[in-house]
């Protein structure tokens, strides 16, 4: 009887060997090495190489909401939840979303793949949406407020990893009062 096939450990192998080569570095056969497989098991759970990035990516997604999407009914502390599973989110995962959006424009296989984090920045989206509703935030666009309470987020990421100490650290609490305003 063969040995169960541990798709989070394929998965998380998947991400690891991201984070490390970026998506046109990565090769099937590092990961099926990492995750103790051989590749043609790889291609027959899979497919292609896209079909698993992109089930790597929905775990990575997975994770993400399930950190941020619970929302109490309380506008700051629901944002604040946000924010800092989005700074979790870019501390673990910085450079896959970084080499996805380099990567995306340029490489057809991955055009379907970018669905899945639009789809979880959708799922948050619609917190912000029930405040709205609900009055306690101001209306307009639900994903465009999205956008605007996380850019300094990645934008500090981002120049974070370019230029370490650049700029200070993002407090969660402070950005939420500052969004706020």
């Amino acid at each position: 009887m063969p040995a169960p096939i541990d798709t989070v450990l394929i998965l998380e192998s998947v991400l690891k060997v991201w984070r490390e080569d970026g998506y046109q570095r990565a090769t099937t056969r590092k990961i099926a090495s990492l995750a103790e497989i051989s590749e043609v098991t790889l291609f027959r759970r899979f497919g292609d190489k896209a079909a698993l990035f992109k089930a790597a990516l929905e775990l990575e997604a997975e994770r993400f909401t399930a950190q941020a999407v619970a929302p109490s009914g309380n506008l700051e502390a629901d944002l604040e939840k946000i924010v800092r599973a989005y700074m979790a989110l870019l501390d673990q995962s910085a450079s896959i979303i970084f080499d996805f959006l380099f990567e995306a424009p340029r490489n057809p296989e991955l055009a379907g793949i970018g669905a899945v984090p639009m789809a979880a920045m959708g799922e948050i989206a619609q917190i912000l949406k029930r405040h709205q509703r609900e009055g306690r935030l101001r209306a307009g666009p639900p994903m465009a407020a999205l956008v605007d309470l996380l850019s300094p987020v990645i934008m500090t990421a981002l120049l974070s990893r370019a230029q370490p100490g650049m700029v200070p650290p993002i407090n969660p609490t402070e950005r939420v009062r500052g969004f706020l305003k």
